[in-house]
Parts: structure tokens; sequence; C-alpha cells
């Protein structure tokens, strides 16, 4: 980490990790705006409304066996070592206090999560501490700038990636392994071994 310059942390449940997670990732390293992303994979309620997601460890396991094959690309489990409920702002906090560089850290997130963004737990401090690294999503609506127009009005830093919005979604795996239905090219092949010898998602 202290090697690292330019960090971008990016935060997910990774349940599974999938190829628009990774595209996200290299688009974010792509001209060398940052030199290290940072997956952290998010706390999950056991009670996950879909009702059938993977166990933490094979979720930390799905994304280290996925990015050590991938340069400059690191896991944190930090919020999954943390008891209870855990959010983004503590884990900016705690990469802050040992992150020794001169640059702010970036934070990696959807352009679908940017309209209620001011929801987020002391996203004042967020704002304050981080830059966004926005990536496109497959939009459910025609795509608006009004997302980035409510950054503005926020007071945010923010770059905007250019990478495909990849119309492939963790939800969706789950149900298409729940329904014994083709996945494979969705998933890296580190990630669709390890469901298929766990029998995730079933």
């Amino acid at each position: 980490m202290n090697e690292t310059r330019r960090p971008a942390l990016f935060g997910g449940s990774f349940d599974p990790l999938h190829i628009g997670h990774l595209h996200i990732a290299d688009a974010a390293l792509a001209g060398g705006r940052f030199d290290a992303v940072f997956f952290v994979p998010a706390f999950r309620s056991p009670h996950k409304a879909d009702g059938y997601g993977a166990p933490d460890e094979a979720r930390i396991t799905m994304v280290r066996s996925t990015i050590d094959r991938r340069a400059r690309m690191h896991l944190l489990p930090w919020e999954l070592e943390r008891p209870g409920p855990s959010y983004t702002i503590d884990t900016l906090e705690q990469f802050i206090k040992i992150y020794d560089g001169d640059e702010e850290p970036g934070l990696i997130v959807g352009d679908d999560l940017l309209e209620h963004f001011d929801t987020w737990e002391r996203y004042e401090e967020i704002l304050s501490r981080a830059t966004l690294v926005v990536g496109a999503r497959p939009p459910e609506e025609p795509a608006s700038r009004s997302r980035y127009q409510r950054l503005k009005e926020l007071g945010a830093r923010f770059v905007e990636l250019d990478n495909a919005a990849i119309a492939v979604s963790a939800s969706d795996i789950r149900r298409r392994v729940a329904g014994g239905l083709p996945y494979r090219d969705l998933v890296p092949e580190t990630v669709y071994n390890i469901i298929e010898t766990h029998h995730l998602y079933r």
C-alpha cells in the first residue's frame, strides 16, 4: 500500500465478482490517473432479500483468486472484519490513516448510485476526503446528466471513467446459477470454478 501513489477504493458485495467489476477496475487504471485499485467486499446482511448469497469467505476467495493474477489490483477485507454494519466512510478513514501518498484516494462508484449519494452515511465527509470515480452502468431508463449535476451541487470532486456499460449484474448471475441457466462467460474462470466447486447460489 505504501508504494501506491494514486489509489482507488472499489467497494461492493462482489456476490459474485463478475466481468463488469473487472472492466470498471481496468478503466480506473487506464491512462495513469490511478495506479492501484483496492477491492473492498462489503458487509452483507445474512437476511439478504434473494436468500442465496455466498458466505463472506467465499466472496473473499472469489476476489482474491481473481485479482492475484492482475497487476495493481488488491484486496481489503476490512469491512468483513469489523463487527456489524460497516460504512464507506469507516473504510475510507482507515485507509487514509495507513496510506501515506500525496494524492487524494479515489472512490469507485457506479453512476446508478449518484442520485441518492447524499443518503450515504456521513456523505459530506466522504466527498471532502475522496474523489468519486464514476463508472457507467446500464441505465434502467434513458441516461440523465442530472445525476452529475447533483454531484456538482453537493460540491463533489469526480471523474468519469471511459468504460463500457456492460449489462451484467451479480443478482442476475445468482438467478442464472439457481435456475441452471448459462452464466460461465459473465464471470472470470476463477469465480466460475469456485461457484461450481462449492455449489454456490443454489
